[in-house]
């Protein structure tokens, strides 16, 4: 039989074997007592910062970023005001009690040339010329004068070069169907027309009625047939007018007034109205007289004006404050380019230097909107509360709301997260 496939086996009572046991721990020595782990901590912790992430986040949204953004539109009325300024030169300084501000008389000097264009014309073509022949059915010689005869066709008059003498009465030949003798005629006579232009040429045997001074005019006896009349051309030319003369020198005193009101602003500082201004032109010239042949021409003069002139600022500032004065608290004038303002003279002494000037103002009143107080009543509530609190207010046109973020139902409880921007 094998060894190693002997099993051995203890058979000695279990209590030797518990014997054993002990006696073997006693000569171990003593048994150690077990050791507690530490319990670790960070659970709590990360409970408490989790917590404190959670409240910071709270308080964030609801009183860090909630905002509310209003535009408040303020009411306003158009405002026209006119006053009756009194401008005088014996004034010092202006008067605000008595509506009053000084005055000045001023001359100024200017002389400048102008060119102008012509607008007249003249037709410098050939006149129409030819020949007719004199019909005399009365029972006299005639002599008819050029300087008194004038012949007309057309609505178009024709002159004779000379006088005509020795017209004998013209015969008629035939007892029924009668015609003219030839030979009763004088020879043709040369005319000339009125003016230049082919509109005065006639085709042969066109009929010119005759009237003369001393004769007046019979068409049944006295009449010419035109053998012919041609050569009339046209060609125009620019002339010079009486009225363009007028109206350049007329232009040119305008231009020099203008400058001159122009010159006392900017070199006195002075305002000068129409009616309180007298201008004289003095040494005009014109580079053409009336009816000569050309494009253009130029005239020059010497403009003296003399007026009575006065600040107009002087009369805003007083007036400004008048109006001021006469608000209420809770509205002020709008100041700016959007008022308008004017003055004229009701009547005014040049020679005196004393006037009564109408200055009228229109602008605008601005109704104030008391912000800090409108805040106060906005705080916590909803847009429709907002409105209702705003509108409500006579001196509140419009208004629009917005809440940031968007999760924000109401206005924010912090009157500095409140934005209220008022425009006029």
């Amino acid at each position: 039989m094998r060894t190693d496939m002997v099993k051995s086996f203890d058979i000695r009572p279990k209590v030797a074997q518990k014997l054993k046991i002990e006696k073997k721990i006693e000569e171990a020595g003593p048994t150690p007592r077990k050791i507690r782990r530490p319990r670790r901590k960070w659970p709590k912790i990360a409970a408490l910062m989790l917590l404190a992430i959670i409240l910071l986040l709270w308080f964030i949204s609801f009183y860090v970023l909630p905002e509310a953004r209003i535009e408040v539109v303020a009411r306003s009325e158009p405002v026209a005001r006119d006053f009756e300024i009194r401008v005088d030169k014996n004034q010092a300084e202006p008067n605000f009690a008595e509506l009053a501000i000084p005055g000045k008389i001023l001359e100024v000097e200017l002389e400048d040339t102008k060119t102008s264009a012509a607008t007249g014309a003249k037709n410098i073509g050939q006149k129409a010329s030819g020949f007719v022949y004199l019909y005399n059915f009365s029972k006299t010689t005639l002599i008819l004068k050029a300087a008194t005869t004038e012949l007309s066709a057309n609505g178009r008059k024709y002159f004779f070069t000379q006088d005509v003498a020795n017209i004998r009465p013209t015969a008629l030949i035939g007892l029924e169907d009668q015609e003219v003798d030839p030979s009763s005629l004088i020879p043709p006579v040369p005319v000339a027309a009125e003016a230049a232009g082919p509109e005065y040429n006639l085709p042969k045997n066109a009929r010119l009625e005759i009237s003369n001074e001393a004769f007046g005019q019979n068409p049944k006896t006295l009449y010419a047939v035109a053998e012919d009349i041609s050569g009339g051309t046209t060609k125009e030319v620019k002339v010079v007018t009486q009225n363009d003369i007028s109206r350049a020198y007329q232009s040119l005193s305008d231009d020099l007034i203008r400058r001159a009101k122009h010159e006392l602003l900017e070199k006195y500082g002075a305002k000068a109205l129409d009616n309180a201004m007298a201008a004289d032109v003095l040494e005009p010239r014109a580079s053409a007289s009336a009816g000569t042949e050309a494009s253009e021409f130029q005239v020059s003069a010497k403009v003296r004006v003399r007026a009575f002139v006065f600040d107009e600022r002087e009369v805003k500032s007083i007036v400004v404050q008048r109006i001021k004065r006469l608000l209420p608290e809770n509205k002020v004038l709008e100041e700016g380019e959007s008022a308008r303002f004017s003055t004229q003279f009701a009547n005014v002494s040049l020679e005196q230097g004393l006037g009564i000037l109408i200055a009228r103002y229109e602008g605008r009143i601005i109704y104030q909107v008391d912000r800090e107080g409108l805040v106060g009543k906005l705080k916590g509530k909803n847009v429709e509360e907002m409105k209702e609190i705003l509108l409500s207010r006579p001196e509140v046109e419009s208004a629009k709301i917005k809440f940031y973020p968007f999760w924000v139902k109401r206005a924010p409880k912090l009157a500095g997260k409140i934005k209220l921007e008022v425009t006029p």
